[in-house]
């Protein structure tokens, strides 16, 4: 069996016209009759989202398969509304209580990074940036393990977002969302012309050698409140959606611990998304280590391009633009 996560919807369009992501675990292996018990957490994490589903055949059909060898660790949602721990098993509050335990960042990474949101869709996220973009839900953005001992690191937040399907939900944030707004640039991709339905979330830190990602999600869940759950002024976090997505960092891709590679080696994940497929790596900056490069291929072009405050507007769907259209005709209203 081979279990995929994909961005698309099962329609035509969205697998010929569009730019998604898919996940791949590849060929999984069946467990010996004998050890039919999880095997991992990437597992254990997937049957109990599908088990949200109520569907006995599809998680019965699943536990057969060794996951084992997976590198991602799932982050989803599901409705419902969750308290005390059973809150940090979805959405956004399942992102920040990951990025805590398991991602450090570096000294350069908390100084100077991005975090890059990049969707097709936004939904309503309240008239004020910190009802929630601003507020939990980027404190979850911004989490990492050093802040255990008082480490610094809050990125500069942007967003990557061509169109608008919610005219009333934009208007009533553009005052705060223009300033985030960056333009759908894929040349490096070949992906121009195919308009984003791919929703990808990630922390960058761009240097001279190459565009470093401290983390990546390929997720479902675009920018909105029933996708990611809100917290409730009793604390509860409130989810309305199913979503799923998968996360991926550089101690993923470590040797095992029981490797004679582990003591002084180094893994990285770099943007590979270049007219030259194979990034290269400063290795002075890597003396005496054994280092493992994670090729990652972002969707957009790097550097990102910030929209005109006063020429550049987000794409309506029900509203009339004046120009041209890819054939050279005239739009008509």
């Amino acid at each position: 069996m081979q279990f995929v996560i994909h961005t698309a919807n099962l329609i035509a369009r969205d697998w010929r016209n569009k730019t998604q992501g898919v996940f791949s675990t590849g060929i999984l292996h069946k467990k010996a009759s004998e050890h039919l018990h999880s095997t991992c957490a990437f597992e254990r994490d997937l049957q109990d989202y599908l088990s949200r589903y109520q569907n006995m055949v599809m998680t019965a059909r699943v536990s057969q398969f060794d996951f084992s060898g997976v590198k991602g660790v799932l982050v989803a949602s599901v409705p419902g509304s969750f308290s005390g721990q059973e809150r940090n098993r979805w959405g956004h509050m399942r992102l920040r209580s990951v990025l805590r335990q398991q991602v450090e960042l570096s000294q350069e990474a908390r100084e100077r990074s991005k975090i890059i949101i990049q969707i097709s869709s936004i939904g309503s996220l309240g008239p004020e940036a910190t009802d929630w973009l601003r507020g939990e839900f980027e404190v979850s953005l911004n989490a990492h393990r050093n802040q255990t001992y008082g480490g610094r690191g809050s990125g500069e937040l942007a967003i990557v977002y061509p169109t608008v399907e919610n005219t009333k939900a934009y208007e009533k944030q553009a005052h705060y969302l223009q300033a985030l707004l960056h333009k759908w640039k894929a040349d490096e991709s070949g992906r121009e012309r195919a308009m984003p339905h791919i929703k990808t979330f990630t922390r960058l830190n761009s240097q001279s050698d190459g565009d470093y990602l401290s983390w990546i999600l390929l997720t479902s869940a675009n920018l909105s409140k029933p996708a990611w759950g809100f917290l409730t002024k009793k604390g509860s976090l409130d989810i309305k959606s199913y979503e799923l997505g998968v996360l991926l960092y550089p101690s993923l891709f470590e040797p095992p611990h029981d490797s004679a590679w582990e003591e002084g080696s180094k893994t990285v994940m770099i943007n590979s998304t270049q007219r030259c497929p194979q990034p290269v790596v400063d290795m002075s900056r890597y003396a005496d280590k054994v280092l493992t490069v994670v090729p990652i291929r972002l969707p957009y072009d790097l550097p990102l391009t910030p929209y005109d405050r006063y020429r550049d507007h987000v794409w309506l769907s029900d509203k009339w633009f004046p120009g041209l259209d890819d054939y050279g005709k005239e739009l008509q209203k």
